[in-house]
């Protein structure tokens, strides 16, 4: 996971930790209108304290269920680093 985020790395992406399947992805600031931006394009995240994004996938979850998350939180965060109005993941 820590390579596909290499391009915002320290620039809006701070740390990114997890257990099991639980990850939480740490930005720089407050992210909170992520969790909308993110259900409009079918993701199903949650943000912790203002600026971690929590994801909780099912333990039954395909190897390619995995890369479309993974694609999709991607260019979320890409389009948060940029500041663009309008995010497409």
């Amino acid at each position: 996971v820590l390579g596909v985020f290499g391009c915002v790395w320290g620039l809006v992406v701070k740390a990114i930790r997890g257990r099991g399947l639980m990850i939480g992805i740490e930005l720089t600031r407050p992210c909170g209108e992520l969790v909308t931006e993110a259900l409009a394009h079918g993701l199903l995240i949650n943000v912790t304290a203002g600026c971690v994004i929590r994801l909780l996938p099912p333990y039954i979850l395909s190897d390619e269920q995995a890369q479309t998350i993974v694609d999709g939180v991607v260019r979320l965060i890409e389009a948060f680093a940029a500041g663009n109005d309008r995010r497409n993941p």
